[in-house]
């Protein structure tokens, strides 16, 4: 990894100086896609051994090569303008976890030695509780895998309570759904799943079945799972009596956002049947098909002059509603899971695919 560091530093100061402008318009805007303006104008295409310095500055990394070279960056940079150590390890710690310009890796390429004071502000700030769960469990990675004396020595309950074990057995989430778990390690009864909206109201759900917009809704879903890569996940952990909600949403494989909720003042928490409101359905379902035949015989006796539309409209709204019920409750029964319904003061949230023994023991928890 030195080499690459090696290999930028021989670029000269126009790159050192380009890179520190990104990043600090990326931490000033908080948006890993702030605009870079004319921060790398006159910067030439640069050529090193795991990719173009200049691309990966003006959209971040996309492959495994190119992360290397992002945190390799982001270490430039800082040696650059290193500024005050709290207020650079902050922002430091902040593109960590949001972007790809981790330059922990490459501190001490950048600064030898004096990389340590860093990661001494890095567990004073896990020390503080003031960091969110995601910063803090990329703060005390970061001290396991880079300052592995320093994890050691710490003993404080923050550090331990995010890493969920001894440094020597924590490792860094490869995935966000890891990562959303290792946050709720060290805390009471846990659950993970997908995040959902609140179930509708029935009038809501005949609403939309009679109009066709529910297949829309649908289709729209589909895309957004299948070709975006869309996904919510989030784990729901009882700690100190409290329940805390840890979530993260990934769009094309990048995580857009991660976020720790505190579910304050209660006010139901349900698990909902293997077939909930099947008799709702089963219901629209058989008056949208009446509905259909009915007209259809009606066209058939007046001949209406143009009943098509109408004809393939209803048609619609039975698929829809269809495709709402097998989507929304046959497939997950079929899988022996459930959905999990929390609602408390300021919200309300459904986990989906969560398995129904671990569901139970939850409920059992979090009621007792």
């Amino acid at each position: 990894m030195d080499s690459v560091y090696a290999e930028l530093s021989a670029q000269g100061p126009g790159l050192a100086k380009g890179a520190a402008e990104v990043l600090r318009r990326i931490v000033a805007a908080r948006d890993p896609r702030a605009d870079r303006g004319d921060a790398l104008e006159g910067l030439p295409a640069l050529r090193t051994s795991v990719g173009d310095p200049r691309v990966v500055l003006e959209r971040g990394a996309e492959t495994k090569d190119e992360r290397v070279l992002a945190q390799a960056l982001a270490a430039l940079a800082t040696s650059d303008t290193p500024g005050e150590i709290t207020a650079t390890t902050r922002d430091l710690l902040w593109l960590a976890a949001h972007t790809s310009f981790d330059a922990f890796p490459f501190l001490e390429s950048a600064f030898g030695d004096d990389a340590i004071a860093y990661y001494r502000e890095l567990e004073s700030l896990v020390a503080a509780e003031t960091l969110p769960y995601g910063e803090a469990l990329v703060a005390a990675v970061t001290l396991k895998r880079q300052a592995p004396s320093l994890a050691r020595a710490g003993n404080d309950d923050r550090v331990r309570s995010v890493l969920g074990a001894e440094p020597s057995e924590a490792r860094a989430p490869t995935t966000p759904s890891e990562a959303i778990r290792a946050s709720a390690k060290g805390k009471g009864a846990s659950i993970e799943g997908n995040l959902l909206r609140p179930a509708r109201a029935p009038w809501a759900t005949v609403l939309l079945g009679i109009t066709g917009l529910l297949l829309v809704v649908h289709a729209a879903r589909f895309v957004m799972r299948m070709a975006l890569g869309y996904r919510r996940r989030g784990v729901l952990a009882i700690t100190g009596g409290r329940v805390e909600l840890s979530s993260s949403t990934v769009l094309l494989g990048r995580t857009l956002r991660q976020d720790t909720t505190h579910l304050l003042d209660l006010v139901r928490v349900s698990k909902e049947q293997r077939y909930p409101r099947l008799g709702l359905y089963a219901g629209l379902f058989f008056f949208l098909v009446g509905t259909y035949l009915g007209i259809t015989t009606l066209v058939d006796g007046v001949r209406a002059a143009s009943p098509t539309l109408l004809l393939m409209g209803l048609l619609f709204a039975i698929v829809g509603v269809a495709l709402d019920y097998v989507l929304g409750t046959v497939v997950p029964a079929r899988r022996a899971r459930s959905y999990l319904t929390v609602e408390w003061k300021t919200g309300a949230l459904r986990l989906e695919g969560v398995e129904a023994n671990e569901l139970d023991a939850f409920v059992r928890e979090i009621s007792g």
